[in-house]
């Protein structure tokens, strides 16, 4: 299940994998029930919604640490998005063990020249971390078929891998 933003609403996107369909039975996730999170809106991520499915000590979280625009920024243009309190707010639901966080918009435009590609780098750096029970060549090959700047998803994927083993040095 997919939701798209319609005039700088939240999207939330719960994602549920299985071996086999039969054991997909409902669409959203219940209240402490997720496993992961990779929160690519920190904003998003940190929202009584989303937050209400994390299960301290159980729920592993990738956050990328940009801070984006929200639409309050339109209304009042020195709003503060708070993003260290969002981070601590998290960790303190989820245990700081179960907490990787990366700055995934500024090493996509520094490293691909573009922010286009964070989401992808998350998706690397989740998989690294352990987070996505999907085979590697799976996932290269489901970038593959997207068939969208295939060369330039798959080295963000790569970086997303890199930097979850060695962030600090590639920043």
């Amino acid at each position: 299940f997919m939701g798209f933003a319609q005039k700088f609403g939240p999207v939330l996107s719960y994602i549920r994998l299985a071996e086999s369909p039969g054991r997909l039975n409902q669409v959203r996730i219940d209240t402490e029930r997720a496993d992961a999170l990779i929160g690519c809106d920190l904003v998003v991520s940190s929202s009584p919604k989303a937050s209400s499915t994390y299960r301290a000590g159980h729920t592993r979280v990738v956050l990328n640490t940009a801070q984006m625009s929200t639409a309050d920024f339109v209304k009042y243009r020195d709003a503060n998005l708070k993003a260290d309190e969002r981070v601590e707010a998290i960790a303190q639901v989820v245990g700081r063990e179960n907490l990787s966080t990366v700055a995934a918009n500024h090493l996509s435009a520094r490293l691909l020249g573009n922010t286009i590609y964070a989401n992808v780098l998350m998706l690397g750096f989740a998989w690294q971390k352990g987070v996505v029970p999907v085979s590697l060549e799976a996932l290269l090959r489901a970038i593959e078929l997207n068939g969208v700047d295939v060369g330039k998803n798959r080295d963000a994927f790569g970086w997303g891998r890199i930097a979850a083993a060695d962030y600090p040095y590639i920043t």
